[in-house]
């Protein structure tokens, strides 16, 4: 479940079209996603909020080979995006529903942890948690991106702490969004990048 949004404090309806402009990604953060999902070719890629499953169909059209596992906390939101799933013929997505407590996980117990998109629950003890959970399942080729990464100074300082772990080699700060990576041939680096 994510944090931050005044829906989580009430359940009331949202019209698709303001879910879409308030919580969907950019077209060029979408594409971003599409052309690493290519590149890296991952073959598990788990995303923590799933939204309308817009940033999911990027990763699912970059590889198509790849078994992606989302996860949504709101279920009408989830039932939304598996429909969107349904009419892009996205058949190597699953999405999951739950607090990111539980099926987060789950998800690490049967996955490997090839690609990791965490776009949920943005306050500095979830992040380092889900942070901590992932780190014994990464490998050299593992990759790991934080949306929101300058969203308050939780975040910020949630960054910091991931950026200066020991595991991490390189870290890629476009200010909305970090990505770390965790091959250990590659020298310890940090890269601040306009985007």
């Amino acid at each position: 479940m994510g944090a931050g949004s005044s829906y989580d404090q009430k359940k009331i309806a949202r019209p698709i079209r303001e879910i879409a402009s308030n919580f969907a990604k950019s077209p060029q953060f979408c594409r971003l996603l599409f052309r690493l999902s290519r590149y890296f070719k991952p073959q598990n890629i788990i995303e923590l909020g799933t939204s309308l499953g817009i940033s999911t169909m990027y990763l699912a059209l970059g590889n198509p080979n790849a078994k992606i596992i989302t996860l949504e906390g709101c279920p009408e939101t989830a039932t939304c995006a598996r429909s969107n799933f349904a009419k892009m013929n996205c058949s190597s997505v699953t999405c999951l529903t739950g607090d990111f407590d539980t099926t987060l996980p789950e998800v690490l117990h049967t996955v490997p942890a090839d690609f990791i998109f965490i776009d949920g629950n943005h306050t500095y003890e979830a992040t380092m948690r889900y942070f901590n959970w992932i780190l014994p399942k990464v490998h050299a080729k593992t990759m790991i991106i934080f949306d929101d990464i300058n969203w308050s100074s939780g975040m910020q300082q949630a960054w910091l702490e991931i950026q200066q772990h020991p595991k991490v080699t390189q870290s890629l700060d476009f200010y909305l969004v970090g990505i770390t990576f965790f091959d250990q041939n590659l020298s310890k680096q940090h890269f601040k990048l306009r985007f």
